[in-house]
């Protein structure tokens, strides 16, 4: 999965850069950090655009995608790492200069 700078999506791509796939195109001001749990076949990523920071989750096509934390009860969403056992993620937040850990359900 690729979040660029430039994008205000969350796309696929092969290794050769060809056959990408725009799977998260709406809703996203400004695509930060991104995880991939291939166990649960789920994509995290933050989004730290100041109309709605959020982190969020969707299925690894973009489809169920849920608001896990926000929009807008966190200020940039800077980083993100998957848990070991995978029950839940630790965000640190450059605005504030914190890091904090969520768990998700499923």
């Amino acid at each position: 999965a690729v979040v660029s700078t430039q994008s205000t999506g969350i796309e696929v791509v092969n290794g050769a850069g060809t056959a990408r796939r725009t799977i998260i195109g709406k809703n996203l001001e400004k695509p930060r950090a991104i995880c991939l749990d291939p166990v649960r076949g789920h994509i995290y990523w933050t989004d730290w655009g100041l109309a709605s920071p959020a982190i969020e989750r969707s299925d690894m096509m973009g489809g169920d995608r849920t608001a896990l934390i926000g929009p807008n009860s966190v200020t940039w969403p800077n980083g993100l790492t998957l848990g070991k056992a995978h029950a839940g993620a630790w965000s640190n937040t450059f605005f504030l200069a914190s890091c904090s850990q969520q768990q998700f359900a499923g």
